[in-house]
């Protein structure tokens, strides 16, 4: 259902996830250039077929702040206020994350992102064991 619908905007009414943060952007998942369409070969990730030109200048914009921080944080929070204003998502609920070890015996960024919905064990890469 999804590989055939959602690409082509066929749905009324979806519950799904998407997982985006403002960093490094959200352009991948909202700007009207990536609306699945024949311009992008269908690989356009806007399964919201969200489009406007104001969220598309300001998300334009904030991808090319990467040395000026305090700008692009404003341009986000001014894109918040778009998205919000055009009711893009409707946020149902929010799965806590909970997670426990021994600082004694692990080390590493353990916490860096403990409430990522893709798991707490992203980066268990980066985790040691102390002796």
């Amino acid at each position: 259902m999804f590989q055939q619908r959602l690409p082509a905007g066929d749905y009324d009414f979806a519950m799904f996830i998407q997982v985006t943060s403002p960093d490094p952007s959200v352009t991948s998942v909202l700007s009207s250039a990536q609306i699945p369409s024949a311009a992008n070969k269908g690989t356009g990730q806007n399964d919201f077929w969200y489009s406007n030109t104001a969220a598309d200048a300001v998300m334009s914009q904030s991808d090319t702040e990467a040395t000026d921080k305090s700008r692009r944080v404003d341009e986000i929070h001014q894109l918040d206020k778009i998205l919000r204003q055009d009711y893009v998502t409707l946020p149902l609920y929010a799965i806590p994350s909970l997670a426990a070890w021994r600082a004694d015996r692990v080390a590493g960024p353990i916490d860096a992102d403990i409430n990522s919905p893709e798991s707490i064990f992203w980066n268990i890469y980066a985790w040691t064991l102390r002796p």
